[in-house]
């Protein structure tokens, strides 16, 4: 008989530990509450537009080592595109605007490059950067204690290139303010991405939807005598004589395995869980975890508006716009010309505000980034708001960020939110999947 398996959550690290675990032989079952793949990365049709729109826009890096792998075995790489070159157009709400491009010199010379020719910067600016990026290749990131704040004044960054390029910086890759984020992840960021290889420093992004990235899984895990549950919510994980006997469906089913995995956010997990076990266990720290909120808006219009793909937006509410007819050909010909959309990550000031007032801010802003927004206003909107998107990282959180291995030997966790070493990114859950998979397989 073969061994089996429970993963609870079909986000990123249960899809991913899912297939790992299966093409291993161990018979799995992973569980979804929803009838979806993707947990935080996912698409939702829209009636109205006849168009899939992420509840997130999700940018990739080349650096995404296992993410990527785990595409590579779902055969959907042809979903995924890559930005073969660093060109993001940057604006400010004094309808200001500069160019980060790395005139087609890949990785760290291109970086340097990119920055070389910012007039925005001085030349004593310019030089403060590129003595701190040759700086943070030889720093070990686990020696960094201080916020991203601190670290940037400790080696010399001026307010204006903080402001022109850190903190959009940190906001995407970390997904928190400088203030709060941890400069241990912020580094190991930069190494591994913006310094590493000349592939890894590449953005990727979804050119069709999640679903169809995805789909692919359900055959894989069928041909490998395993299951997707979908539309079944868990109420608890049952535990006796130190280990994982089960778990008890929402209709009360109770469902074995050798193994018990949660691939929830850390929320979800505490409500499963029976009180003795979290309090007698590093487990009690999920108590103390707190979340970010992203807002993620689609905005389509009548008329043909013409950005880069990239868009960021500095000393403003908004932060990043995305070119979505750029990224998804697949709607060039639709009735609204152009869509975009917008992301406010940190948005956690943001959630007593309703979508009228929300929308209000996006518009507002992106009129005094472009005149072309005062000049067109959006015919069609969506707005995703979610108050638990991610895992806020700081640094009081790192330092509890919890093992995937548990007190029991056969109950393990996966999240982008435990100790991985890397951001509460989609690459931060596979790495999660990845250390668990090798736990279960020694």
């Amino acid at each position: 008989m073969p061994q089996t398996a429970i993963i609870i959550g079909a986000g990123v690290a249960g899809m991913s530990l899912a297939q790992k675990l299966s093409d291993e032989g161990i018979s799995v079952t992973l569980i979804e509450a929803t009838k979806s793949l993707g947990g935080h990365c996912r698409s939702i049709f829209d009636a109205h537009t006849k168009e899939f729109v992420d509840n997130g826009q999700h940018l990739m890096m080349g650096a995404y080592f296992e993410f990527l792998n785990f595409i590579d075995r779902l055969e959907t790489k042809d979903s995924l595109s890559i930005l073969q070159n660093l060109d993001i157009q940057f604006y400010n709400s004094l309808n200001e605007n500069y160019r980060v491009f790395d005139n087609n010199i890949s990785g760290k010379a291109g970086f340097a490059y990119a920055i070389s020719k910012l007039k925005l910067l001085s030349n004593k600016e310019k030089m403060q950067f590129i003595k701190f990026v040759l700086k943070i290749k030889l720093m070990n990131p686990e020696d960094i204690k201080t916020t991203v704040s601190q670290f940037l004044i400790e080696n010399k960054q001026s307010q204006n290139i903080v402001q022109l390029l850190w903190t959009p910086l940190t906001l995407a890759v970390l997904n928190s303010s400088p203030s709060e984020a941890p400069a241990s992840l912020f580094v190991k960021v930069m190494q591994i991405a913006f310094l590493g290889s000349n592939e890894a420093s590449k953005f990727i992004y979804c050119n069709s939807n999640y679903k169809e990235l995805f789909e692919p899984l359900s055959d894989i895990l069928k041909n490998n005598h395993s299951q997707i549950l979908f539309n079944t919510p868990i109420n608890e994980i049952k535990f006796s004589d130190n280990k994982a006997k089960g778990i008890v469906t929402k209709s009360g089913e109770f469902l074995t395995a050798d193994y018990i995995i949660s691939a929830v956010p850390f929320h979800q997990l505490l409500k499963l869980l029976p009180d003795e076990v979290v309090l007698n266990s590093p487990l009690k720290f999920l108590y103390y975890y707190t979340s970010n909120t992203i807002i993620s808006s689609h905005l389509w219009y009548q008329e043909e508006i013409d950005l880069p793909i990239i868009n960021a937006v500095v000393m403003s509410p908004i932060h990043w716009i995305f070119n979505r007819r750029k990224m998804n050909v697949k709607y060039a010909n639709s009735n609204y010309k152009s869509c975009f959309s917008i992301t406010i990550s940190d948005a956690n000031e943001m959630n007593d505000k309703s979508q009228n007032e929300i929308y209000e801010i996006i518009t507002d802003e992106l009129s005094m980034v472009n005149d072309i927004f005062s000049k067109y206003k959006p015919s069609y909107y969506r707005i995703f708001k979610d108050k638990r998107a991610t895992f806020a990282s700081t640094i009081k959180s790192e330092k509890v960020r919890i093992s995937q291995k548990t007190q029991f030997d056969n109950f393990f966790i996966c999240g982008d939110w435990t100790d991985t070493k890397y951001p509460a990114t989609i690459e931060g859950a596979a790495v999660s999947a990845s250390i668990v998979n090798d736990l279960i397989l020694g």
